[in-house]
């Protein structure tokens, strides 16, 4: 997560940086506590067994979800340098 500082630093005006890093915080801190205690209750409701594999389907779905996304934002991104030297 500290990683992601620097790009904010550089797009946030000097007073709006510490309301930026804020939001990373808890964006960062969300993201870590949420699917924690979430996948508490499921363990709770459902088992550990079954608990884990949905949780496994949910990361397998959002991590091929991400991959999409970004192969198509890469053709995209081709196609518009490419474009330009086919004319």
């Amino acid at each position: 997560m500290l990683a992601t500082f620097g790009p904010f630093a550089w797009l946030a005006e000097p007073h709006e940086r510490s309301a930026v890093f804020a939001l990373a915080n808890i964006i960062g801190y969300l993201g870590n506590s949420v699917p924690a205690v979430l996948g508490g209750i499921a363990v709770t409701a459902l088992g550990l067994r079954t608990a884990t594999e949905i949780y496994a389907v949910v990361i397998v779905v959002l991590t091929f979800s991400a991959f999409v996304l970004r192969v198509n934002q890469m053709r995209k991104q081709r196609r518009a340098v490419a474009a330009p030297l086919c004319r």
